[in-house]
């Protein structure tokens, strides 16, 4: 007898309109803001700032720079230095000073120092930030400077922390220090305060509100002269002593690379010069200004080469000869005889293009054993191994360059700033690397002229200025192995960059701002940028999800962060159909338990093993309502306080068309 199936379990058929389906999303192709919001592949950020992908699909914080040299002239031009009456106000991530400062001169600020110090129970970094006046109260924030919780002592003392920023200040003009803790933060800190004044106010909600605290706190505004750098060198002597140097104004100075402190060497260059370049050789260094002969400093004195045949600007080295480009006729090259680089001789010239032509020599570089002589508009090749076999002819590729700053060679490639974007010369043919991925950001550039291009660390450092700005303060970074543009750093006020035959593989940076060095990314950094926040962000584009035209959900959300030796945040935010207003919720990335690699010693009685990465299952991770495009975006402005995000998990449910 047969048993009746209608009996048998089975799975009853969804009746919902929605399919659910979870996706996992790594990011590996890097920064793409110039494709048309539905053309970009879900492997590609929108908008990427502040990070390195130090690994494949890893996007970490980058390092920022430290302070190489003492600024020219820095000098203290407001302080509250008095010890009458003394005593001390706590403070922290929502109890905030502040202390009025009228600076003594206009200038440049380039640091804050405070009296402070840290009770036993207080951790995270201390803000120290430079506000305008708003009617008698801080008014509108003009550059944040973080202090290491490390760098602050129990007793209390004068701590410095740096700019990048260098804003300008004005003589006789009131403006505010403001000092609270990081938001990381937790307790008190504590700054030393006087009688002796009554122009200090607190703030008991975070800088909202403010009241007069009758009484004043120990604080100083340091600053520099105006003016960048106009060009710098780091080298090594044979005696394998390492030396740096930088002009600045009408001096050219000296670095003591164990103290910063700066001494000149040269006071005389021209004051209209804006850029000069150095090229050492045979133990002397040589430099141009654009306005003089050509110079030297034999590491005892200065001096004028008298033999050079005009005024100089720009020099190379090549084929046992030095090259420098007239700054009379602006089409013209002179070169030294063999070997002796102090001796010229007046028939030994040549032109790139007619005399006095309307497209002049901008730059020199040198690949595969050529000469690349680049002008404005166009190039030439320098062929030939002496006086008596140089052949000068037009070269493969036919872009041209701004200056000697918008150029950066190594040995197999010649990278080079042009109107139309940013191209690599391989010596058959230039291609602009622009054009795919970040071509709108390059044609929104005004003054593309100030440009600058450094190679470092298997990466192209591109130093511009926004539309709207008189000076470099972003830097567009392509990653050259990993073949992406990966990243565009903030605050980064360059004007030069050297890495060339530096022993050390260093890269030095001049400040635009002020006569100051720095050193980029050097490994030893602690996440911030001459002290000021780094600003890691990444965002998606608005994701379709292959389909533009269905409503959708995404009820769970996991985003795959690697843990922390610190206690703090990074924001999480979505928005939807291009709103451009995201709503954000906070992820701690805090150590659960101690790692093998915390820091811990293996008798102090905690417990080892924690995840490597956080794992945020609660249901507070999802994106509510429907929608038809989703952005995702992940931030954290702060010093000191790296994050590394590592991909997302997405759970999406997918409408029927009605």
């Amino acid at each position: 007898m047969y048993r009746s199936r209608l009996r048998r379990p089975v799975r009853i058929p969804s009746i919902s309109t929605s399919k659910s389906q979870t996706r996992e999303y790594g990011f590996t192709g890097g920064l793409d803001t110039n494709s048309s919001n539905d053309e970009v592949s879900q492997e590609f950020w929108r908008y990427i700032t502040d990070a390195r992908e130090v690994e494949v699909g890893k996007w970490f914080t980058r390092k920022g720079a430290d302070s190489f040299s003492a600024p020219v002239g820095e000098a203290v031009t407001a302080e509250q230095a008095s010890t009458t009456g003394p005593g001390v106000f706590d403070f922290s991530t929502t109890t905030w000073w502040a202390k009025k400062v009228i600076p003594s001169s206009t200038s440049r600020v380039t640091a804050i120092s405070a009296n402070l110090a840290r009770p036993s129970n207080a951790t995270g970094s201390v803000v120290l930030a430079l506000y305008s006046d708003g009617g008698g109260v801080p008014g509108v924030e003009l550059f944040r400077t973080v202090i290491a919780q490390e760098d602050i002592s129990s007793t209390a003392a004068y701590v410095k922390s740096l700019s990048i920023t260098c804003p300008d200040v004005i003589a006789g003009t009131t403006y505010w220090i403001v000092g609270s803790v990081q938001r990381s933060g937790k307790n008190s800190y504590q700054i030393s305060t006087t009688t002796a004044a009554s122009t200090g106010k607190t703030s008991i909600d975070g800088g909202t509100t403010w009241q007069d605290a009758s009484l004043d706190f120990n604080v100083k505004l340091h600053s520099s002269t105006a003016g960048g750098v106009k060009g710098h060198i780091r080298l090594t002597r044979p005696d394998g002593t390492n030396k740096t140097f930088f002009a600045h104004q009408t001096n050219v100075y000296e670095v003591n690379e164990s103290t910063g402190a700066i001494t000149i060497v040269d006071s005389g260059l021209n004051g209209s010069s804006t850029l000069v370049d150095f090229w050492y050789l045979n133990d002397t260094l040589y430099y141009t200004t654009g306005y003089q002969k050509l110079r030297k400093y034999n590491f005892v004195a200065a001096s004028e080469v008298t033999t050079s045949p005009e005024n100089a600007a720009g020099l190379i080295e090549h084929k046992g000869l030095l090259f420098c480009h007239s700054a009379v006729d602006p089409n013209k090259t002179f070169y030294s005889n063999f070997g002796l680089y102090d001796t010229f001789t007046s028939t030994d010239f040549y032109y790139s293009g007619a005399p006095r032509s309307s497209d002049p020599l901008k730059a020199f570089a040198k690949l595969n054993g050529i000469l690349y002589e680049i002008t404005r508009n166009n190039k030439y090749a320098l062929y030939g191994s002496e006086n008596s076999t140089f052949r000068l002819e037009n070269a493969i590729g036919q872009k041209g360059t701004f200056s000697q700053r918008s150029v950066a060679y190594n040995e197999d490639r010649i990278y080079f700033a042009s109107d139309d974007g940013i191209y690599v010369f391989n010596g058959a043919e230039d291609i602009n690397i622009c054009s795919r991925y970040v071509q709108n950001i390059w044609d929104s550039i005004t003054l593309k002229e100030n440009t600058v291009l450094e190679l470092y660390n298997n990466r192209l450092y591109i130093f511009y200025t926004p539309a709207g700005e008189l000076y470099n303060s972003r830097c567009l970074v392509r990653h050259l192995g990993n073949d992406v543009w990966e990243s565009i750093d903030t605050k980064t006020f360059v004007g030069t960059s050297y890495t060339r035959f530096d022993q050390q593989d260093i890269m030095t940076i001049g400040s635009n701002r002020v006569g100051m060095l720095m050193i980029q990314e050097k490994p030893s950094n602690t996440y911030t940028n001459m002290g000021e926040p780094l600003d890691w962000e990444l965002r998606t584009h608005y994701n379709v999800y292959d389909t533009p035209a269905q409503l959708k959900r995404a009820p769970y959300f996991r985003p795959h962060f690697d843990t922390v030796k610190g206690d703090y945040n990074v924001s999480i935010g979505y928005a939807t159909d291009f709103s451009e207003s995201p709503t954000f919720m906070e992820l701690s990335l805090a150590i659960p338990s101690w790692r093998y690699d915390s820091g811990a010693r293996w008798d102090s009685n905690l417990i080892w093993g924690a995840a490597a990465q956080v794992a945020p299952l609660d249901t507070s991770m999802n994106v509510p309502g429907e929608w038809k495009r989703l952005q995702i975006r992940y931030k954290h402005s702060a010093a000191h306080e790296p994050v590394s995000f590592d991909g997302h998990v997405l759970k999406l449910q997918t409408q029927r068309i009605k």
